[in-house]
């Protein structure tokens, strides 16, 4: 249907096609989609995800750069929670 509002052409739109034709997709709100998406897997997928993302990261690097994924916790946060 496109008299929907989300499919009305707009003039941002224009501008933000890519030589190739496809739009480069943004966020308003990067952390509402983290959580959102963050709800669907269990926690230690969520870790998985990441660690995965962290390393493919580190991998797309200058070999000679190099890189590593930490993880560290918030302990005040965790005493304060009572574990």
């Amino acid at each position: 249907m496109p008299g929907q509002f989300s499919q009305r052409p707009h003039q941002a739109d224009h501008a933000a096609t890519a030589v190739d034709g496809w739009h480069e997709l943004s966020v308003a709100n990067p952390t509402f989609l983290l959580e959102r998406l963050g709800t669907e897997c269990t926690d230690l997928q969520g870790l998985r995800e990441l660690t995965v993302n962290g390393l493919d990261a580190i991998n797309a690097q200058d070999p000679v750069a190099g890189g590593r994924v930490v993880w560290d916790m918030d302990w005040l946060r965790f005493e304060a929670s009572a574990g």
